[in-house]
């Protein structure tokens, strides 16, 4: 991260916030194993050192194409669903994937993800692993698969998409993402008033702190995301995850 260095790395009430977001993905009920992936940039191989006692699997790939690494631990466990997660969210909600994980097996749809209304960096996407294989025969190179997803709702005619109406419970006009110094304000704020150790926090604490610190939301609600306020990035980023027509397959399940 070019606008907070090593921010994976960084201290949040003396837990680096990778761990916290690894402990929040140990909690999740419906996942059978965590995995850290990461590139194989040598200044990612410190973060072999942060798996939670090798609770966590551990692996590099990539540095590039996020997709290749994603499949270097699907193969290693031969899934057929996994939960996506970006490291930037110390705490992603455990509950809400959960119920993400329930709907999208009932759906038996490619990808299921929350269709709005949700405070970003609590949510994560579920892929069947089928449709991730679909994409890689169809775009060789997926470059801009740090934002996998885009890949999938720029596609539609491709890919079965199911965005998940979430429970009211969930919908809260919140930040809690890590890009920005005011972002890391916050979550030391958070940790350090809960005195959360080295364990999951759960939603309703997220809810019980903003209720009783209702001012610490504006710590950061002026930061944006490049990819829903750059329009220049978004055009790009749009552009470079629409398979083209001459890839696209007569066999295309829908």
């Amino acid at each position: 991260s070019t606008r907070l260095p090593q921010k994976a790395l960084l201290p949040i009430h003396g837990i680096s916030s990778i761990e916290r977001c690894l402990l929040q993905t140990l909690a999740i009920e419906r996942s059978m194993k965590s995995v850290l992936a990461t590139s194989s940039h040598p200044s990612d191989t410190v973060l072999a050192q942060h798996t939670l006692g090798d609770r966590v699997d551990f692996v590099q790939g990539s540095e590039d194409d996020v997709l290749e690494r994603l499949f270097l631990a699907i193969e290693h466990h031969e899934a057929q669903v996994i939960i996506r997660v970006t490291g930037d969210c110390p705490v992603v909600s455990y509950e809400l994937l959960n119920f993400l994980v329930d709907v999208h097996v009932e759906s038996g749809a490619d990808i299921s993800y929350p269709a709005s209304g949700f405070p970003v960096g609590i949510n994560g996407e579920i892929y069947s692993v089928s449709a991730l294989r679909r994409l890689r025969d169809l775009m060789p190179q997926t470059l801009h698969s740090e934002y996998l997803i885009f890949y999938f709702t720029n596609n539609p005619g491709v890919f079965r998409l199911n965005p998940v109406d979430i429970p009211e419970y969930f919908r809260r006009d919140w930040r809690l993402t890590l890009d920005e110094v005011s972002d890391l304000e916050l979550f030391e704020r958070i940790f350090s008033t809960l005195d959360v150790g080295a364990r999951a926090i759960a939603f309703e604490e997220l809810v019980d702190f903003f209720a009783t610190h209702p001012a610490a939301a504006s710590i950061n609600r002026a930061n944006r995301l490049r990819y829903t306020h750059d329009a220049e990035f978004v055009a790009r980023l749009n552009q470079a995850t629409t398979i083209p027509a001459r890839n696209r397959r007569q066999d295309s399940p829908l």
